[in-house]
């Protein structure tokens, strides 16, 4: 095979990757209905930063690779320009033949992450502009296309930016230097006047997406087996300690460095902060860079090592799709290209199939979940936006439209704030349903007392939701000024007062100075809150301190959708029997992480939630 056949093929592949041209349907669970929901906001016109406050901008289908009619457009544009810019990427690092079919044959049978794809872009392409001599604009552009993406790869974008401005300006090469800076800038304000957003919400935009990058450790962290983050970790450093020995004659080796380990910094804690299936980015990550490594390297047995190292990790990581159960190399890859060429021929000649297998997926979702038609608006809780939006109601959500990522104060008021406004919808469907065993108030608790000064209870359902309706004219009142402050120490019993109406609490604790700086490198460790109730039961719940900053209903603890329904009611033997009576936080294993002395302050429940 020539040399310009095999940089094709990896470039096809690279391509046939970014381009979603075998969506995914609708489904339902938390990622499924994130992924519907965002696609159906962008859809609807929904102002993101203003009316949507989430992970992902308005190209989040290039992200999700969701169909859906309203975005598919859209996803096709966003996908071709990444695939332009890593079509690039293969021309410009001139890989050598037989690495390159090497490097496209295991992409194509092992890679799978969208999250590594999206990633790796800043690195490649900045290694591309340096290397090579034309394409800046074409490398430069897909970058502002990430950052209406996905908010979290702006570091990423921003160091490759700054790094390529000041190799380029030292060499003399100013000229290219605006074309790919400046192409990555234009690119912003252009293709988010393209998705249909305003241009004074870019700025809103990137506040909401600070507290969703800052929180996240704290709020999202499981854990998994350590030796998977070890084996990692020893395989970044060997992909590190290769790229660190090559010759790079141009411009040194800082750039490279500095933006390797900044791209496996982003990579460790994409896949092990949230120690899951999360881990498959991590591997894949490293997969990616180990093969395009092999092309470029001049020094090639080190960068096969890379490889190999490389290959180790996605091994052990590769819990999706277990490796020993999968077929040959070679027919996967068979598979991949099979799958592409058939999918590109069904939009061609059969575009109408996905409209129909859509409003299929949703019709499954609604036959599964039967949820009524309502007149007005209506918002779900917590976060199966599917099984809405599959009913054809009228979506009106708050901003932070998935509960368990209201994980930061500023967060969790602006749901409040919502439920405040006049622009509230008519209806609710609740159901009770945190994630990670949290305590359940921590899940857009700091809404509840306006949403019930608000809402009625219109009917307790049996596929597990309540049916809230707004109060004609009901205004919701301030929230209570705390009246107690109590002092407290970690790892021992807090006794709660008896409150005539209940209690509405905040928390207030710290990290100590290593759990700040674990919790930067890695994740601090968890808090647990240990919960005695007046009835004699002993609760326990993952506790997020981000989350009770702002006033949380605490006592009578409501434990569930049938709890919540009772505090609707004010049934007074439920206020009698999940009254709280004590509460402990604890780390398991000892707290390390965080400050011994933290306080709990309590004001009384509104009067809405008591009566």
């Amino acid at each position: 095979m020539t040399a310009s056949a095999a940089r094709a093929l990896l470039a096809i592949t690279l391509v046939l990757f970014c381009l979603p041209l075998a969506p995914l349907m609708p489904g339902w669970g938390l990622d499924a209905s994130f992924a519907l929901a965002v696609a159906q906001a962008q859809a609807d016109g929904l102002v993101f930063g203003r009316q949507v406050i989430f992970t992902l901008g308005p190209y989040a289908p290039l992200y999700t690779a969701l169909y859906h009619p309203g975005t598919d457009e859209l996803m096709l544009a966003a996908g071709s320009l990444l695939a332009v810019g890593y079509a690039a990427i293969c021309w410009q690092l001139r890989l050598a033949p037989l690495a390159a079919v090497l490097a496209a044959l295991l992409l194509a049978s092992l890679f799978t992450s969208r999250d590594a794809l999206l990633l790796c872009y800043p690195l490649l392409a900045l290694l591309a502009v340096l290397r090579g001599r034309h394409g800046s604009i074409l490398l430069g552009a897909p970058l502002g296309l990430l950052l209406l993406t996905k908010g979290s790869l702006l570091p990423l974008v921003l160091l490759a930016l700054i790094t390529a401005a000041i190799v380029l300006l030292r060499r003399g090469e100013g000229r290219r230097a605006l074309c790919f800076v400046g192409s990555a800038v234009l690119a912003v304000p252009v293709l988010w006047l393209l998705a249909g957003q305003p241009l004074d919400a870019l700025g809103v935009y990137w506040r909401g997406q600070l507290p969703l990058i800052s929180g996240f450790a704290d709020a999202m962290s499981s854990d998994g087996p350590q030796w998977q983050v070890l084996l990692w970790l020893a395989m970044a450093a060997i992909v590190a300690l290769v790229v660190a020995l090559q010759p790079w004659s141009n411009s040194g080796r800082w750039p490279w460095m500095l933006n390797l380990l900044a791209l496996l910094f982003v990579a460790f804690k994409a896949g092990f902060v949230r120690h899951d299936m999360h881990a498959v980015i991590a591997s894949d990550c490293l997969l990616l860079l180990a093969c395009l490594l092999l092309g470029v390297a001049t020094r090639r047995l080190s960068a096969g090592v890379a490889l190999l190292a490389s290959l180790l990790a996605w091994q052990q990581l590769d819990v999706m799709y277990p490796y020993a159960d999968r077929p040959p190399v070679y027919a996967r890859a068979a598979g991949f290209y099979e799958d592409k060429v058939q999918a590109l021929w069904s939009r061609i000649w059969h575009p109408e199939r996905l409209d129909q297998r859509f409003w299929a997926a949703l019709e499954a979702l609604q036959q599964r979940y039967d949820l009524p038609s309502l007149t007005g608006g209506v918002d779900i809780y917590s976060a199966n936006q599917a099984e809405l939006l599959a009913s054809r109601n009228r979506w009106q959500p708050r901003p932070v439209f998935q509960s368990y990522t209201a994980y930061t104060p500023w967060l969790a008021a602006r749901n409040r704030e919502f439920l405040r406004s006049a622009d509230v919808p008519e209806h609710l469907l609740l159901r009770i349903e945190p994630i990670d065993g949290r305590l359940p108030a921590l899940e857009d608790g700091a809404s509840w007392a306006t949403l019930v000064q608000r809402y009625r209870l219109r009917q307790q359902a049996g596929n597990g939701y309540l049916y809230l309706q707004r109060r004609p004219a009901a205004q919701a009142s301030a929230p209570l000024a705390p009246t107690l402050r109590l002092p407290a120490h970690l790892g021992q019993a807090l006794l709660v007062p008896e409150g005539a109406a209940g209690w509405q609490a905040s928390v207030e604790v710290r990290k100590s100075l290593r759990g700040q700086v674990w919790g930067l490198l890695y994740k601090a460790q968890p808090l647990r809150l240990g919960v005695e109730l007046a009835d004699g039961r002993h609760l326990d719940y993952r506790f997020v301190p981000g989350m009770a900053v702002e006033p949380i209903p605490l006592s009578p603890l409501v434990g569930d959708t049938d709890d919540f329904a009772r505090l609707l009611r004010g049934e007074p033997t439920f206020f009698a029997r999940n009254r709280v009576v004590a509460i402990n936080l604890y780390c398991p294993g000892g707290c390390r992480d965080w400050a011994s002395d933290w306080q709990l302050r309590l004001a009384p429940l509104p009067t809405a939630l008591a009566d």
